[in-house]
């Protein structure tokens, strides 16, 4: 008894032709391959695909899914409906009214009409193809708001996607244009956090990095990694500044790249946070030299912390940028018609070893209470 020309399974989107010659003459099959592993001949019709379309074959690894879905889905490109289902073509070679994707919205959810106000079809439409998705949205932070946000809010109208089989007819979709990305975000976030309302103008927007680059939307953790794994994947020269002698404990799980930088943006440079008003974020941990002070040093109060100190990690005591705390304090006191750096000999005879480590006597380098000279 010969192979039948072709086996014809029946479908509401279009039929399907199962070609015995293709399989066995062209991909170099046997019977045996199939028969009855993946495919059960004492069964009719193709198991797994009559319900759910192609989920429970791709999970079981049946009938076609045994072979054309390596990946776990039969959705991995845009052109695999039309290899298998007879009658299925591409919007521009057939009317769109027609498309059969279209009308596989209809048939799963017949009481709805697609596209009503301005081509809208509602996240229960979505899920019938993005099924694993829309499954895991409901447990993230977006799907349980209160907002009740739907996959829409995000991607925009779904109709344009579903007529196209093309994720860039989506006003918004993960690989789009940053700033669509990010302004669609920014579209509830800008208004509900106030940290994030300097987003526009942070480093990472103006670098073109997409809020999809660090976040998950549609997982249950919002963040695709732990927070210090995410910066160091791109910043990895701060990151290699924590191998240093003298630095601040990062590795070791003390603080956090956030707990010093807002990620979202901030109005001082390298996007440092404030503290307590409009300080820096260092004095959050190193109170004691907050102040205010009587006497005040001027670079405390005026220029960064990173005037003398390298934030992230010194080859150098005390996280210096000089080796030499006199070459340090030199770089300021270098003129002065009194005692301070003055011409040899002065009283700071900089050729002493005695005089080269300011800091012996001026101990309250950031400031004090007592002493205009930030004497002990």
């Amino acid at each position: 008894m010969g192979l039948p020309e072709g086996i014809v399974y029946e479908n509401r989107l279009g039929d399907v032709v199962f070609d015995h010659d293709q399989h066995i003459l062209d991909a170099g099959r046997g019977c045996a391959d199939c028969h009855n592993s993946v495919f059960d001949m004492r069964r009719s019709g193709l198991p797994g695909y009559a319900d759910d379309y192609h989920r429970e074959a791709e999970r079981e690894g049946a009938a076609c899914a045994a072979c054309h879905a390596p990946e776990g889905t039969a959705f991995g490109s845009l052109n695999n409906c039309t290899r298998c289902h007879v009658g299925l073509e591409r919007p521009d070679q057939a009317s769109v009214a027609w498309a059969p994707w279209v009308m596989l919205l209809f048939l799963a959810f017949p009481g709805g009409l697609l596209g009503q106000g301005r081509g809208f079809i509602g996240s229960e439409r979505c899920a019938v193809c993005h099924e694993q998705v829309s499954g895991a949205f409901a447990e993230t932070r977006h799907g349980a708001s209160a907002t009740q946000a739907t996959c829409e809010s995000c991607h925009g109208p779904g109709l344009p996607h579903v007529q196209a089989l093309d994720a860039a007819k989506l006003a918004v979709f993960a690989e789009g244009q940053p700033s669509v990305v990010n302004d669609s975000c920014q579209s509830c976030h800008a208004k509900e956090d106030r940290n994030q309302a300097n987003h526009a103008t942070s480093a990472h927007a103006l670098a073109g990095v997409a809020c999809t680059s660090c976040h998950q939307v549609h997982s249950e953790s919002s963040l695709a990694s732990k927070v210090d794994q995410l910066c160091s994947a791109c910043h990895q020269d701060v990151q290699a500044q924590f191998a240093r002698p003298f630095r601040h404990r990062l590795n070791e799980g003390a603080l956090s790249c956030v707990d010093c930088h807002s990620p979202h943006g901030e109005a001082g440079a390298w996007q440092t946070s404030r503290f307590a008003g409009n300080e820096t974020a260092c004095v959050r941990c190193h109170g004691e030299k907050r102040g205010p002070f009587p006497f005040e040093h001027a670079p405390v109060r005026m220029e960064a912390c990173s005037t003398c100190h390298e934030p992230h990690g010194s080859v150098n005591p005390r996280m210096l940028t000089r080796q030499n705390v006199g070459q340090l304090c030199l770089e300021c006191h270098t003129i002065s018609s009194a005692t301070l750096g003055g011409v040899p000999p002065g009283f700071h005879d900089m050729r002493s070893a005695r005089f080269q480590n300011c800091t012996v006597c001026h101990s309250k380098i950031h400031g004090s209470f007592v002493s205009s000279d930030f004497l002990r």
